[in-house]
């Protein structure tokens, strides 16, 4: 596998799942389904601290995916644009810019339900902060990096799973941004039954796959993911992260 971002083609961008996602028939469908698991949740957190009523909050994010699905906003979408994050930002700020229409519609139809959310998992999570404590767009940021961070490290896991060593992945995640408090690499070397200097070495390799992955998650919202471009984007999401501590 390349793991090169900058060398990536952009056909293999986000932006593909885009213009996907705006066709008829089942290849649409599922474009779709794939772009709203990984990024409903920052639409939510900005809908949710725009609307008093979570119920609302809810409905509203329905409601903006079933337009989307509905107009073809998807198909119509211009890689140009750059980044997926602003593009998505951008349609769901416009969404809710006629916020009493859009409230209205809710009231007469209950929402539109075009896919199943599991709204109630990421309003009890610690980092979904409740309205009123950040802004909707600081909001929307830092979920959108939070759901980035997720799916690198749910990719990583799904290639140590594939490769029998998920138990070695497990023993790893802790020391992702170095020992836990209390513990050493000796700790980790006992678990591992190697070396401590194979612990350390192992540790190393973990970290820097890690940051190989996520650099690989963001080339693919970008229409021109070359380094530079890689780096800033990074720059911004922990930025989006730190913001909300």
């Amino acid at each position: 596998m390349n793991t090169d971002p900058g060398s990536q083609n952009t056909s293999s961008t986000q932006w593909s799942l885009i213009v996907a996602a705006g066709e008829t028939g089942a290849a649409g469908a599922e474009a779709l389904a794939a772009l709203c698991r990984r990024y409903w949740p920052a639409v939510y957190a900005f809908i949710r601290g725009r609307v008093k009523s979570t119920e609302d909050a809810q409905d509203l994010t329905q409601e903006f995916f079933a337009r989307f699905l509905e107009r073809g906003a998807f198909a119509r979408a211009d890689p140009g644009r750059g980044k997926f994050r602003a593009f998505l930002f951008t349609s769901v700020r416009n969404f809710l810019s006629d916020e009493a229409e859009s409230r209205r519609a809710v009231r007469r139809g209950g929402g539109v339900r075009v896919f199943s959310f599991d709204f109630s998992r990421y309003d009890s999570q610690p980092g979904f902060d409740p309205p009123g404590t950040e802004s909707p767009e600081s909001a929307f940021h830092r979920q959108w990096a939070q759901s980035l961070l997720a799916q690198t490290l749910d990719r990583m896991r799904e290639e140590f799973q594939a490769d029998g060593r998920l138990r070695e992945f497990d023993l790893l995640l802790p020391y992702l941004s170095g020992p836990p408090p209390g513990e050493g690499h000796d700790s980790l070397a006992r678990k591992l039954n190697v070396s401590e200097p194979a612990a350390r070495q192992a540790a190393s390799r973990f970290r820097k796959r890690y940051k190989s992955a996520l650099r690989d998650e963001i080339a693919q919202t970008l229409a021109e993911p070359v380094p530079e471009n890689i780096d800033a984007e990074l720059r911004e999401l922990f930025a989006a992260v730190q913001a909300a501590h």
